[in-house]
């Protein structure tokens, strides 16, 4: 297994996610694996200049078309639900609070009593 620099963490039990609609990442990755293979065929019938493979490219760039906006609603439905997540983790954990000067979220340390 390649060093990533940093440490592991513990291991998640096998069917778990880290926020509900993770899964939709191997949806996108199918979406833009399908989408390379389709430039590929597209670029391939351009340079072919072939009058059937370029009718053909309007059928594909069609798809290409409509994979992209999949792939965005798949990206937001993604992003809703990562926010989601973590609004509830600060809500039962208020000790995390956003620092407000655009840094993302810091521990605020609790008063010694």
């Amino acid at each position: 297994m390649p060093d990533t620099g940093s440490p592991p963490g513990p291991p998640e039990p096998a069917g778990t996610q880290p926020w509900p609609g993770f899964d939709k990442f191997s949806a996108v990755q199918g979406i833009l694996d399908r989408n390379h293979a389709l430039i590929a065929e597209i670029d391939q019938n351009h340079a072919s200049r072939y009058p059937e493979g370029l009718q053909r490219n309007v059928v594909l760039i069609r798809e290409l078309n409509e994979n992209l906006t999949k792939v965005g609603d798949l990206y937001e439905e993604l992003s809703g639900a990562f926010m989601q997540r973590v609004s509830s983790a600060q809500s039962v954990n208020p000790e995390n609070r956003n620092n407000g000067d655009g840094g993302g979220w810091e521990t605020v340390e609790r008063e010694a009593a």
